[in-house]
Parts: C-alpha cells; sequence; structure tokens
C-alpha cells in the first residue's frame, strides 16, 4: 500500500492570549471589531470581580496601560502584558 504524504498542517495564530499575575488574570480576545480585555480578581478560586473593554485600535490601548502605575512598579509585567494584547491584535480575525 503506497503512502503519500500530505504537507504539514500549520497551527492557526493565537486568538486568545493571557497573562496571569497573583490573584488577577488578563485575557486579550480578538473581535472582528478589535481586542476585547478581561481583567478578572480572583479570591480563594472563585471569581471576586470581573471588568471588560474593548479597544479598537493599538493606540486606544496604549493611551490606557500607559496611564496605569503598575508599569513603573513591575515593568516586566508592563511588557507582557504588552506583547500578549499585540499577540491578539495582530492576529487574524
Amino acid at each position: 500500500m503506497s503512502f503519500r504524504r500530505t504537507a504539514q498542517v500549520v497551527p492557526a495564530p493565537p486568538r486568545r492570549s493571557e497573562v496571569r499575575t497573583g490573584p488577577w488574570r488578563l485575557r486579550f480576545v480578538r473581535l472582528r471589531s478589535g481586542v476585547a480585555a478581561c481583567s478578572t480578581r480572583h479570591r480563594q478560586g472563585k471569581v471576586g470581580a470581573e471588568s471588560w473593554a474593548l479597544f479598537m485600535t493599538h493606540e486606544q490601548f496604549r493611551s490606557c496601560w500607559e496611564d496605569d502605575p503598575l508599569r513603573f512598579a513591575d515593568p516586566a509585567l508592563f511588557a507582557e502584558v504588552t506583547t500578549a494584547f499585540d499577540r491578539a491584535f495582530d492576529s487574524l480575525a
């Protein structure tokens, strides 16, 4: 029996990016209109608070995130969140 090899399957780019830090989890979900950002705080295994925002451009996200004092307190986390947003924004909708 002959075996014919097909092209390798290339995974699609991620449509969801996530950053976890302590009790907080930030998720970025790519939509056709932009990127939905979800900030969730967990307490004792349960969701304590959740908020959503929609960013339609990179500039909207940058102006909001650059005002956050966390960028000065934890620059590595700031870079990780920015990278996660860029990954979600640049993926195909």
